[in-house]
């Protein structure tokens, strides 16, 4: 199998970035280059686990704290 390397630099390492672009409302991630930054990708930061852990959080807290059994 072929490894994925950058364009820019030739490295094999890869990890994603959140940022924020002038004129858009939300923030995305950058896929980009571990070694030199070189952008490879950008989609839409939707942070859903995120979203997901202060529901269960707050679910958790209206159950009774943080004893109560996973629902």
């Amino acid at each position: 199998m072929a490894s994925s390397t950058c364009v820019k630099c030739g490295h094999t390492s890869f990890e994603v970035v959140e940022s924020a672009i002038s004129g858009l409302r939300f923030k995305r991630d950058f896929l980009q280059c571990g070694n030199c930054g070189g952008v490879i990708g950008v989609i839409e930061s939707d942070n859903l686990n995120g979203r997901l852990d202060a529901i269960e959080a707050r679910l958790k807290h209206l159950a009774g704290g943080p004893r109560a059994r996973a629902l």
